[in-house]
């Protein structure tokens, strides 16, 4: 794909086509790194920790924890 430089503000901007994003799996206001390798300009989308709360941050059920039962140790286990 060929793409120009426009400007954009006091910057200069690159359009990425549809397709290309698909192809990447990203959407509209990814955050992404931008740095310079070697004579050339590398893009990643930039993966955040994930903690157990933004896992969780839509679960709405209720959740009752229950203890689970595995029986007598069988090995080398200290109980």
């Amino acid at each position: 794909m060929n793409a120009s430089l426009q400007k954009w503000g006091n910057s200069q901007g690159i359009r990425i086509s549809k397709a290309m994003l698909e192809a990447l799996q990203w959407c509209e206001n990814e955050q992404v790194d931008i740095y310079v390798y070697d004579g050339k300009l590398i893009i990643e989308k930039l993966h955040k920790d994930t903690t157990l709360s933004d896992l969780f941050a839509d679960y709405d059920a209720d959740y009752k924890p229950v203890e689970v039962d595995f029986g007598e140790p069988v090995g080398g286990e200290v109980w």
